[in-house]
């Protein structure tokens, strides 16, 4: 999915979230099942998340692309942190969980109540490195 690349990676994570982030930030809620049978997922803007690994990495990574650095200052911004690098391990996270989704090829549905309606969020990256991530 990465390359082998932290800073693929790290683009991808904030491709990924952008939508998200947006939509939460309008009082969505992201869950997967199905309109009848569902459960959210613990994708939300602020609150606990789990720690992911614990392998650390040092270093710094550039955002090249000055238009997904502005989505990672909007997503900041929703989830009310002070700097955008805030941002990225929950959206580490939200991957992450997705990751988990994908592999039990499970919808991930983000629920508008305000418009009452169900969306199946794709992500493309994702659905197609399921054979590519190791567990």
């Amino acid at each position: 999915m990465s390359e082998k690349s932290l800073e693929t990676l790290i683009l991808q994570m904030i491709e990924f979230g952008f939508p998200i982030a947006l939509a939460l930030g309008r009082g969505a809620k992201v869950a997967t099942g199905s309109s009848s049978r569902y459960h959210t997922l613990p994708i939300t803007l602020s609150g606990d998340i789990e720690r992911v690994t614990n392998i650390g990495h040092e270093g710094e990574c550039e955002i090249p692309d000055l238009p997904t650095y502005a989505h990672l200052q909007r997503i900041a911004g929703i989830m009310r942190l002070a700097t955008p690098e805030l941002a990225l391990p929950r959206l580490a996270y939200w991957l992450w969980i997705a990751s988990q989704v994908a592999w039990l090829y499970a919808p991930l549905l983000i629920m508008d109540h305000f418009k009452d309606e169900w969306y199946e969020y794709q992500f493309p990256a994702l659905w197609d490195a399921r054979a590519h991530i190791l567990y």
